[in-house]
């Protein structure tokens, strides 16, 4: 496994952190709402949103140099 390939997997792994942890707080936010949750939910979707698409473009790096 070449060095772009790994790095796309840590990042499709984090990607799924974001996300669930995205997940934890819709749930806490029904049984305990908070004026911050958008805030939260942006930012945790946000940068669930910039790790998948860096790991797509690594991905294809890995593809290109075989």
């Amino acid at each position: 496994m070449n060095d772009a390939a790994r790095k796309a997997r840590l990042c499709l792994g984090m990607a799924v952190v974001l996300l669930v942890l995205l997940s934890e707080t819709v749930v806490a936010h029904q049984r305990l709402p908070s004026p911050w949750s958008p805030w939260v939910w942006g930012g945790l979707g946000l940068g669930a949103a910039l790790c998948l698409g860096l790991a797509a473009w690594f991905h294809r790096r890995s593809k290109q140099h075989g």
